[in-house]
């Protein structure tokens, strides 16, 4: 409120009040304009007869209206649930809002029942629930169920009865993966962006599974640009005493990445005498971060090492190659190899096996089956 007074000269000062209300205080503030001060003139204790109840002052106390744990919220009263609560029953007759300015809170019962025209509200539609709430539904063997509902529940009975329940905003609340979800990975690609649809940090997501086992459930611990995906391919190429042999275009390649896709036996019949390669060429320069394989169950590589080719390699191909890692004690199936510490933009890279590095397989197949690659695919950035 504003209030003129007298004062000297031709501008009209102005005596500020301010009356501020929180829970049973009235506190009463005033201070002239010119001087920029504040002095308290008065606090006022007082009891506001609004029928207000909040659940932090009223938890740790005896109340007839929580007998035994079983708490009733009765006719005519307004209960603000501004801490969690944990209690055996609770049933609503009167008014419960759900205090949206605090995160995290928690009502743990076996069962909420607003009846008898009560009314439960977790937010509105011009000021929803931002933060995290959860109403968790507790196992009690011992109660005594209700005569029509049951025995754990979170019901509305009675034609004037309501629960309202407002969350923050989404635009989508489900999607699509954008790429395969490998067991053990800790990020995921998603075909519609999550800043748009609504996610944040914090928000649980549920996966749903593919096969016959269990879908499940994850926290989403950060949301950024992807720092890896499925690079493209040029073309793979198998390579035997230095001289091209089987190539794949990339639009072959990507016929073959169907299910049991085949990408034929490498150095078959030739794996006896020198070093043979098979040689993967990016369709533009990358920083590659991993590489998935499938090798056959029985012709695969139980040593081979991967050596890389680097963008801006000078002077003869076959002497710029660099050694990106050794896989020792492999065996058949799938497989990765991580290049992550690699911090080079890569044209190309190539396996490389040795003929004794194909000796004594516990397939019991011969060096001179070759390898069998049956699926491949490389990640990182470009």
């Amino acid at each position: 409120w504003l209030k003129p007074r007298n004062s000297r000269g031709s501008k009209r000062a102005w005596d500020r009040v301010a009356v501020s209300i929180s829970r049973a205080t009235v506190m009463l503030w005033s201070g002239g304009s010119t001087r920029g001060t504040l002095r308290c003139l008065l606090v006022l204790l007082v009891d506001v007869a609004l029928g207000l109840v909040y659940w932090s002052d009223m938890k740790n106390t005896s109340d007839d209206h929580c007998t035994g744990r079983h708490c009733v919220v009765p006719a005519g009263q307004f209960w603000i649930m501004d801490s969690s609560m944990e209690v055996e029953s609770l049933t609503v007759k009167g008014v419960l809002k759900w205090d949206t300015g605090f995160d995290n809170l928690q009502i743990r019962t076996a069962y909420l029942l607003v009846t008898e025209g009560g009314y439960f509200k977790v937010g509105t539609p011009e000021d929803p629930m931002t933060f995290r709430a959860r109403i968790h539904i507790t196992r009690r063997p011992e109660m005594t169920p209700h005569p029509t509902i049951g025995s754990r529940f979170l019901a509305c009975e009675g034609q004037d009865s309501r629960i309202d329940m407002h969350g923050r905003t989404l635009q989508r609340t489900w999607t699509i993966l954008a790429r395969t979800a490998h067991a053990g990975e800790n990020q995921i690609f998603i075909k519609d962006d999550p800043i748009i649809m609504g996610w944040n940090i914090g928000d649980r997501i549920g996966i749903a599974t593919t096969s016959r086992g269990s879908s499940s459930t994850h926290t989403i611990t950060d949301i950024a640009p992807a720092s890896e995906w499925v690079l493209p391919l040029g073309s793979v190429a198998g390579i035997q005493a230095r001289r091209r042999s089987t190539a794949y275009t990339a639009t072959e390649l990507a016929g073959r990445r169907r299910k049991n896709a085949r990408w034929g036996r490498w150095c078959q019949g030739l794996c006896i005498s020198s070093s043979r390669y098979l040689v993967v060429e990016m369709k533009s320069p990358s920083n590659i971060s991993r590489i998935r394989l499938n090798f056959s169950e029985t012709l695969y590589a139980p040593s081979y090492r991967v050596e890389v080719l680097p963008e801006d390699y000078e002077g003869h191909e076959e002497e710029a190659w660099e050694q990106g890692t050794v896989v020792a004690n492999a065996g058949g199936g799938a497989q990765e190899v991580i290049l992550s510490h690699l911090d080079r933009t890569l044209s190309a890279f190539r396996f490389v096996v040795e003929p004794s590095d194909l000796e004594g397989r516990a397939s019991g197949a011969p060096a001179a089956a070759g390898v069998h690659l049956r699926q491949l695919e490389v990640f990182g950035s470009e």
